[in-house]
């Protein structure tokens, strides 16, 4: 899956706008170079001519094309020497008049061999993370920074698992759908308590997708229906409203945090049906977590939204004691 586009154009642009500034800074070393050394002009000028005689040269004559081009080379690399001379006589390294390339493997032009460098991608998944509001969050969280010795191993009487089997379960299935986002077709419901993972495997599986190419987009509740509330109540132009809300309609993979902590009304409501409903009928998958049960969403929100998570959610529970407070104390 690609990134967006619109992340691909600022990207370039901004490659096109830094070979223009690293061109026009070279021009004023080689500015300054001239004007202390007025040989090494003379011998780029030489460069210019032999470069430019030995092309007409093979022009008239093809069938020596070979043994010109050898005598070219032969030149080239007397005058290169000459001029690195003169350079280091009048105080310059013998590379101060070169482009000065932040990627020299691509030359900051993003690909190279008709691949995209390496540079270039990791541009992409750092303003990906920064589109999925989790920026910040990736320095600490993902999967192979998950502590599963955190959860207690005692069992709970009413899961009849302990939390750290259960968490073990739930690290699974979050790895599962991230290894396999592509062809797997559920999306995943997080409910339990506070401080117990959801976000931090939100977290893990965002960042994994991201890392892979696909566009992920973070929101809390609260934080998504405000994009809605701004768009109905004129609090934002119609032009960025609808962006917003496209994007999450959209974008391969939405999560929605913390569901519950919002102030709801039938509006709201009635907009958290239609944005799951739009998605799950686009075939985009989604991670909504929760401090609701499964069977209180039907009560809090509709008997539609809690058909859906029935239908087309993996569940995943989240039980036992707070793992914030220990990592505070680890």
């Amino acid at each position: 899956m690609a990134y967006e586009q619109e992340i691909y154009k600022k990207i370039q642009e901004e490659y096109e706008s830094l070979r223009l500034t690293q061109l026009a800074e070279q021009k004023e070393r080689l500015f300054e170079v001239y004007e202390k050394c007025s040989k090494v002009k003379e011998i780029d000028e030489e460069i210019t001519r032999v470069g430019s005689s030995a092309a007409l040269e093979i022009l008239k004559n093809p069938q020596n094309a070979e043994q010109i081009s050898c005598d070219l080379k032969e030149n080239m690399n007397m005058l290169s020497e000459l001029r690195a001379r003169e350079l280091a006589n009048a105080g310059f390294d013998k590379d101060y008049t070169d482009v000065r390339y932040r990627c020299n493997i691509c030359k900051d032009t993003g690909y190279t061999d008709g691949k995209m460098c390496e540079c270039f991608s990791t541009r992409l998944k750092r303003e990906e993370y920064k589109k999925s509001n989790l920026f910040r969050l990736f320095e600490t969280q993902s999967f192979d920074k998950f502590d599963i010795n955190l959860f207690d191993d005692e069992i709970d009487k009413k899961a009849g698992i302990s939390q750290k089997e259960a968490m073990n379960e739930a690290l699974s299935i979050c790895k599962s759908f991230a290894d396999n986002f592509a062809s797997s077709r559920d999306s995943l419901f997080f409910y339990g308590g506070v401080g117990l993972g959801k976000t931090f495997l939100s977290t893990c599986i965002a960042k994994q997708l991201i890392d892979d190419g696909y566009s992920v987009i973070y929101h809390s509740s609260a934080k998504l229906f405000s994009y809605y509330s701004d768009y109905m109540f004129g609090r934002s132009t119609p032009e960025e409203g609808r962006r917003e809300l496209d994007k999450m309609r959209e974008c391969d993979l939405l999560i929605i945090d913390d569901l519950g902590s919002e102030a709801t009304n039938a509006q709201s409501v009635s907009f958290l049906f239609e944005l799951v409903n739009d998605r799950l009928l686009l075939g985009k998958k989604m991670v909504i977590s929760t401090n609701y049960s499964i069977s209180e969403i039907a009560k809090v929100y509709s008997e539609r939204l809690h058909s859906r998570i029935l239908e087309h959610f993996i569940p995943v529970r989240f039980f036992g004691s707070d793992v914030r407070l220990k990592k505070m104390f680890k």
